[in-house]
Parts: structure tokens; C-alpha cells; sequence
């Protein structure tokens, strides 16, 4: 008999995002010997294998005063959190023998926490972008200070933003937690692959895997028919129809807005888009535009299959999904060729490549698409084989299901371990980042309490400037505040009505789009009860 193992799915978010997350792998695996649980900040679902990071509204309001606190005070992330201690001291973390970890930095965690971690378990780390190799950005685009210690950062406004350039730090911090670790990595992509092997934060990591994401076959497919999917967005049997998703930062918008331009043809065409709306205004009075804004699955499935073809002119991606998408929907897809998607979409075979950022050649590669309609259906045929050959969603699991497996029968190799518990408070940096946390200490609680005494530092020395994050001094203070911190807010009652609604009203202010598709999944759930 198999020996049994539990496994912890840790991210910020379950239901969107449910394919990669952990959340649909958990109710999709039958072996007997494998557990699954996922701990998420925001819970969607009533699903009981789902358990909260934080449990009362003093955790869930600290958790966004700790994040204004890193983004406009210090510039930093992933530095203080009450999420780490959150996930360390729970019951689900305790039983589990291997820990993954989705976007490590949306949940909000502490670098340091890191090393506590792999010391106690196995740990798999999914990187879906490239933040873990940066000093602060998820996209670098054309940059390579990446490459040699993020200095000197032109542009701090992205995903992210800084208002201090404290890039180099991070990248440094970065270095010195990596350095004592080696956890397996989950990448999607050989571009990602070769980025983490690339990196000298990364490089010396030797567990690094490539499973490409997957999707439902039978879900994304050609089934519903041309007319039927035009009908839904009021579109002319006769019309070209081209799709995108219109994003101006990373999907190449501008470009395809400077080939339509150019583009010279007797045939009557619409641009169907999703996302940011008004993004082809420039080009209304020669194309039928319709912006649908924001998707979900069932309104994409519709568009893909109302296109003629699929235009994914991306700066960087790290795989790719909706050139998938489209490509198993029998769908034609024009790519940039950067990043991920050449080899994801096997061009030039299937995916139609492009010189990148060159709007004549994305022109030419529409208008030869827009004339040939025997290329559009043989690349779309190949797309749907190369679909099912490589991109199920069953085939993604199975695969992460084996890595578990294989994970869990090599012996966990002791990490080095670094004492935490007692710092040397009276070096400059010791007290430059006590005097930091005292200021957070003053401004949420009330002088004298008994939370302010528990994580105040007093009689320490007016000492300014900016901090070295990768000091150990700095980072051993940092975690006694985070245990601190989280000690004096874990004992306050649950509200379970107040965090279903700071759920909601969180995702409704950064994240809309996951939002709609979160109450679209259960009135969905709802009528196939009914039915």
C-alpha cells in the first residue's frame, strides 16, 4: 500500500484562477493515498477542504494596512506579513507533507519565512511570472538588469509599484533566502525555464520542472457553431472577425492598431476585443468595432468561436493561455515572436510568427490570414491536435500528481538553518528597521495598550536612511515583529458575515474581472442544482 501524502495548496485566491491554483486539482484527484487542502486569504467557495489564512476582521484589516505600509512607506514586498505566521502555526500546514505555493507574492508572505519553511517541509514553488527573479517587477520587458542586480530601475510605476527605488535590495534579499534553499520549481514554459536557469538568484536550483497548463477540452472547442457564437455579439455572417484581448501594457494592442492602419482589403471586418475598452478608436470609421470589456469562460468560448482569427501580439508572456484557448477552438493565432509563446504555440507550424514589435510584418500576417482561408482551417485543425496532445487539463494534473509523488519518496534534505529568534537589535540597521516598525506600531494602536507594548521598540536611537533589507539583523527583526504582530490579533473573535464581505470587496477593487467570474461559477452551480 501507498504511503499517504497530504498536500497544501497555498495561494491568495480559490475559485479564480481554480485551474492552477490547486482548488480544481483537489476535487479532481481520486487516489486514496493523496490529500489535498488549500489555504487561501480570500475564500469564494463554500468548499470545506478550503480553509482562510486569516480568520477575523483584525487579521483582514492589518493584512491591507501592512501592504500600504510596504508600498508607500518602505518600498518593499513580501517583507512584513502576518500571512506567514498565519499559515505556520495552522493545523492544515502541520499535517502536511509537502507545501505549494501559487504566486507566493500576491499572499502576501515574507521572504524570510522561506527558510523556516523548507527547513519543516517539502516545498513547490509555482512561478507563474517572473517576479521571483526581479528586485520588484513581474513583466522586465527589454530589460537585463534582472541579469545583474536590478540597479538603477527606469521605470517603478508597473505591477507593483515602488515609490523608492529599492530594486537592488530586493534582488539582494532575494539572492541571500534563495541561496539557502532549494525547493522544487514548477514552470509552464521553456522560457521560464530558461529564465530560472538563467538567473544567478535561481540558477543553482536543481529541482526545476516544465509543466505547460492545461484547459478543459471539452469545454474550449469549435462545438458551437459560427453563426450561433456572431449572433451573441450582433456580427455578420460575411464580416472577418479578428479577436483579441485588448492591453495596451503587455499585449501589443498598439501594434495591431498601427497594422489595421495599414491594412488594405475589400473585405468587411470587426474587432472583437475584451479588456480595456476604446482601445481601437483610431480605427473606427474602418472596422466594426465591439468591445465587450471584461469576459468570462462562456462569453470567451463564444468569441473564439465567432473569430475568424486570434491575434495575441503579446510583449512578454509566461505561457500563454488564450493562445490556447483560441488554438483548441480551431482558431488561427498571429504571435510576436518573444518569450513564451513561440514555443508554446509550435510556431511557425501552428502559430503564425511574427518579427517583434514589427507592425508592417503583423499587417502582412493578418492580410495573408484574411485571404487564405485554407490556412486559417489547416493551422486551426493543427492547433485543436497540438491541444490534445499537450494541453489537457487531465494530462496538467496528472503531471503535478506524479511530481508530488516523486517529491515525496526522496528524503527532505536538512536546510541550513538560521537562528531567527534573537537578533543584534543596536547595529544601524537594527535600529533604522525598529524605528520603521514603530512608526506602524504608533499609527494602529493606541499608546500604552496592551498591543502597543507587546511590539514596540523603545529607547532606541532617531537613526534615518534607507534600510538593507538583506542584512540578516533587519530580516531576524522583521520576523519576531510578524510573530509579534500576529500574536496580538489572533485571538479576536471570527466574523465570518464581515470576511465573506471584505472577500468580495476586495476582489471588487483590485481584481473586477475575478470577481465577476467568482459569482458567475455559483449562480452557474445553483441552476445545474436546480436542473
Amino acid at each position: 500500500m501507498e504511503e499517504k501524502i497530504s498536500i497544501l495548496e497555498v495561494n491568495n485566491v480559490d475559485l479564480p484562477g481554480r485551474r492552477f491554483n490547486g482548488y480544481d486539482l483537489m476535487n479532481s484527484v481520486k487516489e486514496d493515498n493523496i490529500d489535498i487542502k488549500q489555504k487561501v486569504i480570500y475564500k469564494q467557495s463554500k468548499n470545506d477542504k478550503v480553509k482562510q489564512l486569516l480568520l477575523n476582521y483584525e487579521q483582514m484589516q492589518m493584512l491591507e494596512k501592512l501592504e500600504e505600509f510596504e508600498n508607500h512607506e518602505l518600498s518593499v514586498h513580501s517583507n512584513l506579513s502576518i500571512t506567514s505566521p498565519a499559515l505556520i502555526r495552522s493545523q492544515e500546514y502541520k499535517d502536511a507533507d509537502i507545501v505549494h505555493f501559487h504566486m507566493f507574492h500576491n499572499t502576501k508572505l515574507s521572504l524570510i519565512s522561506l527558510l523556516q519553511i523548507c527547513n519543516e517541509k517539502k516545498v513547490v514553488m509555482s512561478f507563474h511570472d517572473p517576479w521571483s527573479i526581479t528586485g520588484r517587477c513581474v513583466h522586465f520587458g527589454e530589460c537585463t538588469k534582472w541579469q545583474t542586480g536590478c540597479k538603477n530601475c527606469e521605470n517603478l510605476n508597473t505591477l507593483f509599484e515602488f515609490s523608492k527605488d529599492n530594486c537592488n535590495i530586493m534582488w539582494k534579499l532575494k539572492k541571500m533566502i534563495y541561496e539557502k534553499i532549494n525547493p522544487d520549481i514548477v514552470v509552464s514554459s521553456k522560457y521560464m525555464y530558461n529564465l530560472v536557469k538563467q538567473s544567478p538568484l535561481t540558477k543553482h536550483f536543481t529541482n526545476v520542472h516544465i509543466i505547460p497548463l492545461g484547459i478543459d477540452l471539452n469545454f474550449f472547442n469549435d462545438k458551437i457553431k459560427k453563426q450561433e457564437a456572431r449572433k451573441k455579439f450582433n456580427i455578420s455572417e460575411t464580416d472577418i472577425v479578428l479577436f483579441l484581448r485588448a492591453q495596451n501594457a503587455l499585449k501589443g494592442t498598439g501594434y495591431v492598431v498601427e497594422a489595421l492602419k495599414k491594412l488594405q482589403s475589400n473585405k468587411k471586418i470587426t474587432i472583437l476585443t475584451c479588456d480595456e475598452k476604446n482601445r481601437f478608436d483610431e480605427v473606427k470609421n474602418r472596422y466594426n468595432i465591439i468591445d465587450i470589456g471584461n469576459m468570462n469562460d462562456q462569453e470567451l468560448l463564444y468569441a473564439y468561436n465567432a473569430c475568424d482569427i486570434f491575434l495575441m501580439p503579446s510583449i512578454g508572456e509566461t505561457f500563454g493561455m488564450m493562445a490556447i484557448e483560441a488554438m483548441a477552438c480551431e482558431k488561427p493565432v498571429i504571435i510576436f515572436n518573444n518569450t513564451a509563446l513561440p514555443d508554446v504555440t509550435f510556431a511557425p507550424e501552428c502559430g503564425v510568427l511574427v518579427e517583434n514589435k514589427n507592425s508592417d510584418k503583423l499587417m502582412e500576417a493578418i492580410e495573408r490570414l484574411i485571404t487564405n482561408e485554407e490556412e486559417r482551417e489547416k493551422r486551426g485543425k493543427l492547433g485543436r491536435k497540438l491541444c490534445e496532445e499537450h494541453y489537457s487539463i487531465e494530462k496538467y494534473n496528472i503531471r503535478l500528481i506524479n511530481l508530488y509523488k516523486d517529491i515525496n519518496k526522496v528524503k527532505r534534505l536538512e536546510q541550513e538553518t538560521l537562528e531567527l529568534s534573537e537578533p543584534e537589535y543596536n547595529t544601524s540597521e537594527s535600529i533604522k528597521i525598529k524605528n520603521q516598525l514603530n512608526k506602524f506600531t504608533i499609527t494602529n494602536f493606541k499608546k500604552n495598550s496592551k498591543e502597543y507594548n507587546m511590539l514596540v521598540y523603545e529607547n532606541i536611537d532617531s537613526i534615518e536612511g534607507q534600510i538593507n533589507y538583506s542584512d540578516w539583523n533587519v530580516q531576524n527583526i522583521i520576523n519576531e515583529y510578524n510573530n509579534k504582530l500576529y500574536d496580538v490579533i489572533a485571538h479576536k473573535k471570527t466574523n465570518n458575515i464581515f470576511i465573506q464581505v471584505k472577500n468580495a470587496m476586495a476582489l471588487l477593487i483590485k481584481d473586477r474581472s475575478r470577481l465577476k467570474n467568482s459569482i458567475q461559477y455559483k449562480f452557474n452551480q445553483i441552476f445545474k442544482k436546480k436542473d
